[in-house]
């Protein structure tokens, strides 16, 4: 009898545990996800040509995604990351990269939608929180089919990040992962 109790008070613990972590994670990925995009629709409403957005992108992304992070506390951290990434601030590890490859072949065999997809990654040292993005329209103006660019875009896009890997996308595709780390 006891070590049934003391069996589901371990499994009743790591549930909110779990609970906690999914909680931290969808608070810091909101606050992040919700600070970018509405800063990109106003640039997007402040020039339909995508042109200023660009320059959001590259000169402010990083920066708002510190200040997001300096208002989470100790011990968690969020940032973008993807596959086919522009800037290199935004390169994936080892443990991402298997992430949204499995996130990919999901999606490619089609179990998936990447609206819907999210993944817990335990460490001995953290806990990693991996939401799948998906591209949306106005996505589409930088990181659309390059044959139908603006050429001013693409320009201006070639100039500021010369390796860039983050295009040919359409609509809906998977486009990377917001990831929330998490110390224990």
């Amino acid at each position: 009898m006891k070590k049934i109790v003391v069996g589901v008070l371990v499994v009743t613990s790591l549930a909110f545990a779990n609970q906690d972590v999914k909680e931290t994670a969808k608070k810091s990925m909101m606050m992040l996800g919700s600070t970018l995009k509405g800063e990109l629709k106003a640039k997007f409403k402040e020039d339909p040509s995508g042109m200023a957005a660009i320059d959001y992108c590259s000169n402010q992304a990083q920066i708002i995604t510190d200040e997001v992070n300096a208002k989470l506390g100790e011990g968690v951290k969020v940032r973008r990351t993807a596959l086919k990434y522009r800037n290199d601030a935004n390169e994936p590890t080892i443990q991402d990269i298997e992430v949204m490859r499995n996130f990919q072949k999901q999606i490619e065999v089609g179990k998936k939608s990447p609206k819907t997809m999210m993944k817990i990654v335990e460490t001995d040292k953290k806990t990693y929180v991996y939401k799948a993005l998906a591209v949306g329209k106005p996505c589409l103006k930088c990181h659309g089919d390059i044959a139908k660019m603006d050429k001013n875009i693409l320009g201006k896009i070639d100039e500021r990040f010369p390796y860039d890997r983050a295009r040919n996308f359409a609509l809906g595709n998977f486009r990377g992962a917001i990831v929330v780390e998490i110390n224990k």
